[in-house]
């Protein structure tokens, strides 16, 4: 029997705390990887900016 699986729809405050761990160098590093001139690999892609867009859709609260 398979396992019965639910996802919640991410929050404000979750984008908020994932940008926090994101902004120590350590974690970002880990979480992304890096090219070799210190940029992120994954660009597009910065809670923080999700924070300051007014009215996103894919955050609740």
């Amino acid at each position: 029997m398979l396992p019965s699986i639910s996802l919640n729809p991410v929050t404000k405050e979750d984008a908020n705390r994932i940008s926090g761990w994101l902004s120590d160098s350590e974690v970002s590093q880990r979480w992304f990887g890096h090219y070799g001139c210190g940029d992120p690999i994954h660009r597009g892609y910065k809670p923080s900016t999700k924070m300051e867009t007014a009215g996103s859709r894919l955050l609740t609260k």
